[in-house]
């Protein structure tokens, strides 16, 4: 009897600890441990690490964050100018001379030049450690491609963040296409800074984890829910999910 009420109390503490954990925590518990006691964003120092989507937001923050540690930096956008940005304030912020970060404009969805941007990465600094995509819709891709690389040296570290303090807040989508809208951000919500997500997501490829979720409260429970409860989450998202959007686009 004694034993079965010891159970109880335990589980009763694990389970309250987990649910505080996931209401105040910014990301999952590996990648928080990791952060702790696993290895830091220096591990990048002297590295050759190629960013797309470095032209503002989580990409601009991590490239900041890779330059402070002495990481040589390859960044890409379509937005030349911004790039041009981010590299003089890489380069005011760290030890780098101008040939340590190169400039290379690049879309994405272009993907026949693709090769040729590699190749002129290869041709500037002979080799390339880290490729990081800072885009969306890319998971089943990179889970796929994670299986493939098994058995071998490379490694793939998925970042699945959640709203973030960045621009994608001004360039909301409307119902008319090509249209673009920033929308409101509903009150109460708090979006986790640039910074604490670039760092986050250095901890998560510093240490090699195979997927890291960055976000605070309250999406960061709901990505729980929607892996280990998705009926819950299906539930929330037809009772208050219609008005949540409405608020959001029209800002009612």
């Amino acid at each position: 009897m004694v034993l079965l009420n010891l159970l109880g109390l335990l589980t009763a503490v694990v389970s309250v600890t987990f649910a505080i954990f996931v209401f105040v925590s910014d990301c999952d518990f590996i990648t928080l441990l990791c952060s702790w006691i696993g290895r830091k964003p220096k591990t990048f120092r002297g590295k050759i690490v190629w960013i797309t989507g470095a032209s503002s937001g989580i990409g601009e923050a991590i490239a900041k964050q890779l330059a402070e540690v002495g990481a040589k930096l390859v960044l890409s956008a379509r937005r030349t100018t911004d790039l041009e940005r981010v590299k003089k304030e890489c380069l005011r912020n760290s030890g780098l001379i101008d040939s340590d970060i190169l400039v290379l404009p690049l879309d994405a969805t272009n993907f026949e030049s693709h090769e040729k941007s590699l190749e002129k990465v290869l041709d500037h600094f002979g080799t390339l450690d880290v490729f990081l995509t800072c885009k969306h819709a890319l998971h089943g891709y990179f889970d796929a491609l994670r299986v493939e690389l098994c058995a071998t040296n490379i490694d793939v570290t998925l970042i699945c963040p959640g709203p973030v303090a960045s621009p994608f807040s001004d360039k909301g989508m409307t119902s008319v296409r090509g249209e673009v809208a920033a929308f409101t951000v509903p009150k109460g919500i708090i979006m986790l800074s640039t910074e604490r997500c670039a760092y986050l997501s250095l901890i998560s490829m510093a240490n090699r984890l195979p997927e890291s979720w960055v976000s605070k409260f309250p999406f960061f429970p709901s990505s729980y829910m929607e892996t280990y409860f998705p009926i819950v989450l299906h539930l929330c998202c037809k009772l208050f999910g219609e008005r949540v959007l409405k608020y959001t686009k029209e800002g009612l």
